[in-house]
């Protein structure tokens, strides 16, 4: 099974079985695991993992969309 890590820099890399992950990075290895790891990150946490997704449209400004 593959387990993706994320680091201080908001980094996310895949690890697949049997390779070590760093110890000071989050690990997770399914949508639920992140929902639970992701819980009480801030949001400009998850704006700036998500910005940098690649081919994915930037998630902008929260209040202009009120």
């Amino acid at each position: 099974m593959t387990t993706f890590a994320i680091d201080h820099d908001n980094t996310i890399t895949a690890y697949l079985a049997g390779e070590a992950v760093p110890e000071d990075q989050a690990r997770f290895s399914s949508e639920k695991e992140l929902s639970k790891l992701a819980a009480n990150w801030p949001a400009d946490r998850l704006v700036e993992i998500w910005n940098g997704f690649a081919g994915v449209p930037p998630f902008g400004d929260l209040l202009t969309l009120a």
